[in-house]
């Protein structure tokens, strides 16, 4: 399986309305040439936590995606979505019809590969990403959970979803050992799993993660063809 290699288009702020809610607002980049025959990947990227005691700033989740997603995946010649939060967290159902929706607008719009989809998440939008992999795995291609550790009901009867799990050494919020018996238990199971460790890096040195995130789609690409 090869990946469309194309430039990134500029960050764009877009909203969209939901069937049963308000203006979902998200921040997304096009590849050039998106609307050619060749259909992309699509990534799907669910932001960081925030200040629970303010409101979340409007396309808060801008500086997620220029920040850490767009440098990760900007050689994929995907089409990179990343919304902001709908509600008070990624893992509840408000959140998971929101992303939904936004998901099945994109892929209307746009010519995505259906067998290239893939939704990542850091902190607070890795929680996300584990909840939403657990529920809908037959809508995703690959999980890449960062910084963050799912609820053991999410992962105890995991479908066979390739999950590609990135955490720091020195995370103060979700440590190292304890992502590794995660992973350990989830080795039983019949799901590719990849857990890639980035050696001294707290849960804020979000930049450390970057390389990491960047081979998340060889591995995806290795494991796609073994099968």
């Amino acid at each position: 399986m090869a990946f469309p290699v194309s430039a990134q288009g500029p960050v764009m702020e877009k909203k969209l309305q939901l069937k049963n809610g308000p203006d979902l607002l998200y921040s997304c980049c096009k590849p050039e040439g998106i609307n050619k025959k060749q259909p992309v990947p699509l990534v799907i990227a669910l932001h960081w936590g925030w200040n629970q005691d303010e409101p979340l700033p409007e396309y808060f989740s801008k500086s997620f995606l220029t920040g850490l997603v767009l440098p990760s995946f900007e050689q994929s010649g995907a089409m990179i979505v990343a919304p902001d939060c709908p509600s008070d967290k990624w893992h509840n159902e408000e959140s998971e019809a929101a992303v939904l929706e936004l998901m099945d607008h994109i892929r209307q719009k746009y010519n995505i590969d259906t067998g290239q989809v893939f939704i990542t998440g850091f902190s607070a939008g890795g929680f996300g990403t584990w909840y939403m992999a657990s529920r809908h795995p037959d809508k995703f291609s690959m999980a890449i959970p960062v910084a963050s550790k799912p609820y053991e009901k999410w992962v105890e009867d995991w479908k066979d979803l390739p999950l590609f799990i990135v955490n720091g050494t020195q995370d103060e919020l979700f440590p190292f050992a304890e992502i590794e018996k995660t992973v350990e238990v989830m080795d039983n199971q019949c799901a590719p799993i990849k857990l890639i460790k980035v050696q001294g890096a707290t849960h804020y040195d979000t930049g450390k993660y970057i390389s990491s995130l960047k081979y998340s789609l060889t591995w995806f690409r290795s494991v796609i063809g073994e099968r």
